[in-house]
C-alpha cells in the first residue's frame, strides 16, 4: 500500500467535497481513498484538531472492508447502548461496478446524527466523489475552483466577489437592500508567532465554520484574505445588519475561545449598498468601518457613516496589494496542513 497526495484540479475537487461532507455529518476525521492497479492511495484526508490520526486500511479494518462492501458499514461506539451511537463510517466509492476507493468519517465520542441520515449522507457523498475521480472534470473544476478556500470552507475573494456582485445586480433589479460586514480577528497574528501556523490554521477553521453554521440560508460567507471575513446580507438593510453583526461576532469570538489558549477578539465593519454603487464600493465601505473599528482599539462593531464615499475598486486594489505585501513571507504557511 502507498499514500501520496493528490494534485490538481480532481485532488482540489475531492478535498472540497471530503470538508463538505466532514461539515454536514459533524466528523472529528475524515479520509477520501483510491484503489487503481492494485495500490491504495490517500487522496484527502481532513481532521478537526489538525492532526490526521494514522489510519489503516486492511482488510481487517472498517476502511479496508468498506472497499468491497455493498453498501455503508458502521462501527458502534464504545460504549454505546440503546440507540447507538457511530464512532466511525465507511463507505464504497464505485463506478460501473468499479471499485474506486472509499470515503471515511470518525467520530468521537460518538455521532450526533442517526445511522440512517449517516448512511444516506456517505453513500450521497460517495457518488460525488467517484464523479470527481473518474473524469467528471465539469463538476471538479467547479468544487475546485478557486471560488472556495480549502482551509475554512468559505468562499475565496474571488468567489466571494463574483457572489456580491450577482447580489448587487439582484438588488438593482427587485429593489432589494443589500448589506455586508467585514470582520477582522484583533491580534491573530500573535497567534502564528508564539503557538504556530498550525495552531493559527486551526482557529481559522474554526472561525469559518462558526461563520458559516450561523449564516442565514441566503447569506453568504468569505475568506478575505488571513485573519479577515466577509459576509454578503441579502435583503438586509443597516440597521438589521447591525444585529445580525453582532450574532456573527459572537459565534467568532465563541470559536475563537473553544480553539486556542490565546485572548482575542473580533472587529467588525459593517456598510449597506448605495444603489448608486458597485460591489467594490459595499465591499469597500465595509472595509473603511472596520479601520475605522480597528484605530478604535478593536472589539468593535462600526457601521460606514451615511456619507462614505470609498473608491471601491480603487481602494480595496491598492489594499489587497498592501496585505499580500504584509503577508508574502506567510503565504506558504497559511494552508490547510492536509491540503
Amino acid at each position: 500500500m502507498r499514500a501520496r497526495r493528490r494534485r490538481g484540479v480532481r485532488g482540489q475537487a475531492l478535498d472540497v467535497t471530503l470538508r463538505c461532507f466532514s461539515d454536514t455529518v459533524g466528523a472529528d476525521t475524515a479520509m477520501l481513498l483510491g484503489r487503481s492497479d492494485g495500490h491504495t492511495e490517500v487522496l484527502s484526508s481532513w481532521a478537526r484538531d489538525g492532526h490526521q490520526l494514522p489510519m489503516a486500511w486492511t482488510s481487517r479494518t472498517l476502511i479496508g472492508q468498506a472497499f468491497e462492501a455493498p453498501g455503508p458499514l458502521l462501527e458502534p461506539a464504545a460504549e454505546a447502548n440503546g440507540d447507538a451511537a457511530v464512532a466511525a463510517i465507511a463507505a464504497p466509492i464505485r463506478f460501473d461496478q468499479r471499485a474506486l476507493g472509499v470515503i471515511y468519517a470518525g467520530f468521537s465520542p460518538g455521532a450526533q446524527v442517526g445511522a440512517g441520515e449517516l448512511g444516506w449522507t456517505v453513500d450521497s457523498y460517495a457518488r460525488i466523489a467517484a464523479l470527481c475521480i473518474t473524469g467528471d472534470l465539469t463538476l471538479a473544476a467547479v468544487l475546485g475552483s478557486a471560488g472556495f478556500d480549502v482551509l475554512t470552507g468559505c468562499l475565496s475573494y474571488g468567489g466571494l466577489l463574483e457572489v456580491l456582485k450577482g447580489e448587487v445586480e439582484r438588488s438593482l433589479r427587485a429593489g432589494h437592500r443589500l448589506s455586508c460586514c467585514f470582520l477582522d480577528l484583533d491580534g491573530f497574528k500573535r497567534v502564528n508567532d508564539t503557538q504556530g501556523h498550525l495552531e493559527g490554521n486551526r482557529v481559522l477553521a474554526a472561525v469559518g465554520q462558526a461563520l458559516r453554521q450561523s449564516a442565514r440560508t441566503y447569506d453568504a460567507v468569505g475568506r478575505f484574505g488571513g485573519d479577515e471575513f466577509v459576509v454578503v446580507l441579502p435583503e438586509t438593510g443597516a440597521a438589521d445588519g447591525r444585529s445580525i453583526a453582532a450574532r456573527y461576532r459572537g459565534a467568532v469570538r465563541a470559536a475563537i475561545s473553544e480553539s486556542t489558549s490565546m485572548s482575542l477578539d473580533v472587529s467588525v465593519g459593517i456598510a449597506e449598498w448605495d444603489s448608486r454603487g458597485s460591489a467594490a464600493d459595499l465591499l469597500g465601505a465595509a472595509d473603511w468601518a472596520l479601520s475605522e473599528a480597528k484605530s478604535g482599539g478593536g472589539g468593535a462593531i462600526v457601521p460606514a457613516s451615511a456619507d462614505t464615499r470609498v473608491d471601491g475598486l480603487l481602494e480595496l486594489t491598492k489594499d489587497l496589494m498592501r496585505r499580500r505585501r504584509r503577508t508574502s513571507s506567510e503565504a506558504g504557511r497559511d494552508r490547510d496542513p492536509a491540503a
